[in-house]
């Protein structure tokens, strides 16, 4: 469906653009083969199909599948061609990301007694607290960096 490449959420799979909204019946579908989103509808801004080069669903694509670790780097936050965190640093700044680290850790750690998980919840949230400190320090360094 034409409307699809203006989705943020599709992928380049063996040279056809693949739905990559793991929200949608339409996940992992080639675009030609979807006659309706059920998830984001057509309001997007448009995007050039050029700039759509991230490989989705690599198994799919004949590559290997990463093996998960589910602390450090869950594979659906890295079965794309950047892991998801690095991109939303890209998007929407250092600052913002520890704010987002900070806060998942907080959710981990209030939530680790409910989920059957305790140890990996915590081993989670201290994940957060790490890449928070590293993004602050981070800032930091370009701080000092600029005034040089």
């Amino acid at each position: 469906m034409k409307e699809c490449e203006k989705c943020p959420a599709v992928r380049r799979c063996d040279g056809k653009l693949v739905c990559g909204s793991s929200s949608s019946d339409n996940y992992d579908q080639y675009i030609e083969q979807i006659d309706k989103c059920d998830v984001y509808g057509f309001n997007w801004p448009y995007r050039s199909i050029d700039d759509v080069d991230i490989p989705f669903a690599p198994e799919k694509c004949g590559m290997e599948k990463p093996e998960d670790d589910p602390v450090n780097h869950p594979t659906h936050y890295t079965n794309r061609q950047h892991e998801c965190i690095d991109e939303m640093i890209a998007i929407f700044g250092k600052e913002a990301v520890i704010h987002f680290c900070i806060c998942n850790a907080w959710k981990y750690r209030y939530r680790a007694d409910s989920k059957g998980k305790h140890d990996e919840d915590m081993k989670k949230a201290d994940w957060y607290i790490n890449r928070a400190m590293e993004l602050k320090n981070e800032l930091h360094y370009d701080w000092i960096e600029e005034r040089r």
